[in-house]
Formats: structure tokens, C-alpha cells, sequence
């Protein structure tokens, strides 16, 4: 996570605490995390979703170019949900 977010060292608190970091510093890197990803989540959760439900997808997507068309339908089915129901969620949380 300290990785992916570049948070920056504190060296007091690295010093005792190496794998840790203030619950304030995280939270404002992971404001800012939220506003760049904001646009795909629906896209990203409809896929770990979609994964979920379809065990062949793995190979659907290494071995051609094109997937049936229900499985398309059904990810963009997918996606639109996650995206009206994420959307909900953010709008009732400011």
C-alpha cells in the first residue's frame, strides 16, 4: 500500500512504527486515490464480479479476440449497476 501511494517518510514515526503510518496521512492519500479512480471503479468492480460469476472468462480472454456477445452484455450490465449503486453510495457519504 506504502508503495502504490508514494506516501512520503516520516522519519520519527518510521523509526518506531516501520510499518505503519498516520491514520490522517493515509486517509488524505486515499482521497486523492478515490478522485483519479473514480471514473473506472464501476468498470473494475463489474470485472472482479464478472470473473466471479464467469470461470471460463479467463481463457476467453487469452484465446480470442472477441467474446460472445452475452458476455459483453452482461459486463456492460454489470458495470451499469456498480456505476448507479457506487454513485449512490459516494452521493449519500458527502
Amino acid at each position: 500500500m506504502k508503495a502504490l501511494w508514494a506516501l512520503p517518510k516520516s522519519h520519527s514515526f518510521r523509526a518506531l512504527y516501520p510499518d505503519s503510518y498516520p491514520i490522517w496521512l493515509v486517509e488524505k492519500e486515499y482521497e486523492k486515490q478515490v478522485k483519479h479512480y473514480q471514473s473506472v471503479y464501476h468498470f473494475i468492480a463489474a470485472l472482479e464480479m464478472w470473473k466471479k460469476e464467469e470461470p471460463k472468462l479467463e481463457s476467453y480472454l487469452k484465446g480470442s479476440l472477441y467474446l460472445p456477445l452475452q458476455l459483453v452484455e452482461r459486463f456492460l450490465s454489470l458495470a451499469h449497476w456498480f456505476s448507479k449503486h457506487l454513485k449512490c453510495l459516494t452521493d449519500n457519504n458527502r
